[in-house]
């Protein structure tokens, strides 16, 4: 429970006012529930499922209950540094064309070394267009990384047909090279 309880303060703390927190409990077992229930922010609305969703059966149901036209996704474990996250945030979408379904933040931060980081450096552009995708999804990867590493127009999951939770361990990948398939994507160094 420390570890959610670090991801709502990381939100709470944020300097930027204009912003949801939709959690859906999944299902805890532990004091989790507790702790929701006493969130008292009317920014926060909390949802406690009664059966286990998994992971991207909750993303789809969470993705369903948005409001903003921008989604930063953080799971459990995640929070974010410091207090002007959103801001920055913010400010990246804003240089962004309407187009683009989701950027891939804190890209290449932290693998300097990496040959591999290295070669992505050097070939991998700023804004990766449909057709292009499917090749930089191939030679690099699951290029967004973590889940809390994104952030995506809300609308765009929807459009892109949803998560699907038949893939429990590969579903971010399936999902994220999909949606690369029908609009650009972006990458940030920004944290």
């Amino acid at each position: 429970i420390k570890y959610l309880q670090q991801a709502v303060e990381s939100v709470l703390a944020q300097d930027y006012p204009d912003w949801e927190l939709i959690i859906s409990d999944d299902g805890s077992k532990d004091s989790t529930r507790e702790y929701l229930a006493k969130l008292d922010d009317p920014r926060i609305t909390v949802h406690f499922q009664e059966k286990n969703l998994g992971i991207f059966g909750n993303l789809n149901f969470l993705f369903k209950q948005v409001h903003h036209p921008i989604t930063q996704i953080l799971c459990q474990d995640d929070y974010f540094l410091d207090s002007r996250v959103l801001t920055r945030l913010v400010n990246e979408w804003a240089l962004l064309p309407e187009e683009v379904a989701f950027l891939r933040c804190n890209h290449d931060l932290g693998n300097a070394n990496s040959v591999l980081s290295a070669f992505e450096r050097e070939v991998l552009p700023n804004r990766i267009d449909p057709q292009e995708s499917d090749l930089y999804f191939a030679v690099f990867g699951c290029i967004p990384g973590n889940l809390s590493n994104v952030s995506v127009r809300s609308e765009s999951v929807a459009r892109a047909g949803w998560f699907r939770p038949d893939l429990p361990y590969a579903g971010d990948f399936e999902f994220w090279s999909r949606l690369g398939r029908i609009s650009p994507w972006a990458l940030s160094r920004t944290k």
